[in-house]
This record gives C-alpha cells, sequence and structure tokens, in this order.
C-alpha cells in the first residue's frame, strides 16, 4: 500500500491497522493535524501513533494545503481548523480521480464541515462521479446539500444495514427512482 488515509481519531477508523500493516506492506501513513493533536488525550490514537512509529513507517501530516499527488485531492480540514470543532467534522475529506472516474471520500463529517467545504471548495473541485456518505452513510447529518454540491452519478453507503425509512429518504434527497 503505497499511501493509506486515516481520516480522523476515532477509533473505528483505524481498528485493525497495525495488524494491516504487520501483514502488508504500508509506504505511508496520512493523518491531519487534528488526529495528532486528538492523540494526546486518547490511549489508543497514542499507543497507534508510537506503533507506526516503531514500525518505521513514516506518518504525514496533512490539510488542505497539502499536496499528495496528481490523482489526490486534500480538501478538507483546513490548517486553521478551531479547536472546538467535533472530531467526526475533523475527518479528512479527499478527493480521487484519473482519467476515468473520481470519488470523494468524506470520513464521518457532519453538518458544521459539509458546510463549510461547500461554501468555501471551487465547484469543480467538489464535483466527482462517485460520493460516499459522510458518517458511514448516516442521513441523519441532512447530506441533502453535500450531494447537491458533489453532484455525484453514485452515491455510496458505507453502513450494514440500510432500513427502509434510510432508503426512502435517500430517494427523496437525491431524486432517485
Amino acid at each position: 500500500i503505497d499511501k493509506l488515509f486515516i481520516s480522523h481519531a476515532n477509533i473505528d477508523h483505524y481498528v485493525g491497522l497495525i495488524e494491516l500493516c504487520d501483514t502488508i506492506n504500508v509506504l505511508n501513513i496520512y493523518l491531519s493535524k487534528r488526529f495528532v493533536t486528538d492523540a494526546t488525550k486518547h490511549t489508543p490514537a497514542r499507543h497507534l501513533l508510537r506503533l507506526l512509529i516503531k514500525m518505521n513507517i513514516p506518518v504525514n501530516i496533512i490539510d488542505q494545503t497539502t499536496i499528495v499527488s496528481e490523482s489526490i485531492t486534500v480538501i478538507w480540514p483546513p490548517k486553521d481548523l478551531p479547536p472546538e470543532v467535533k472530531a467526526n467534522d475533523t475527518s479528512l475529506v479527499i478527493k480521487l480521480n484519473d482519467e476515468k472516474q473520481s470519488v470523494l471520500l468524506t470520513g464521518d463529517i457532519e453538518s458544521y464541515a459539509q458546510s463549510k467545504i461547500i461554501a468555501q471548495t471551487p465547484s469543480h473541485i467538489l464535483k466527482c462521479d462517485t460520493l460516499i456518505l459522510p458518517h458511514h452513510g448516516s442521513i441523519t447529518t441532512n447530506p441533502k446539500a453535500l450531494i447537491d454540491a458533489v453532484a455525484p452519478t453514485r452515491i455510496l453507503n458505507s453502513s450494514k444495514k440500510l432500513s427502509q425509512h434510510h432508503l426512502e429518504t435517500l430517494k427523496k434527497l437525491t431524486k432517485i427512482k
């Protein structure tokens, strides 16, 4: 694995990473400055960083000013993210693209980050073919404005279950027949 991104310091977004790094050669890990800050308060995140250093895996701190590669655009978080912003809203938001398609990875962003991203990101950067819904596909964060701004042709929901209520709401949000 050339590049592995950890969205934020909630354990469900990096559990199993050490086992992965023991099994597969991971060349670089990317995470936000806030992940490092949060690791000073959260033992699992602190333990993860210590183990990655011990394993000699480079840990790269990134924000929306970072150029990772031509095919990877860091959209969120900004360099100057206020410290009171909730952990979910500090998630890395990354656009992956190649000549054929683009995907927006949204981590667990909620309303705060979604509104800032929509307001601050040029539409040509935000638009993509596939949107992975924020927060494990939760529709409780009201992703309609994000869906409209991204204008995807495909929407992926990463949750294990999708109730009929969630499906109907998602259809209404996206005008899917």
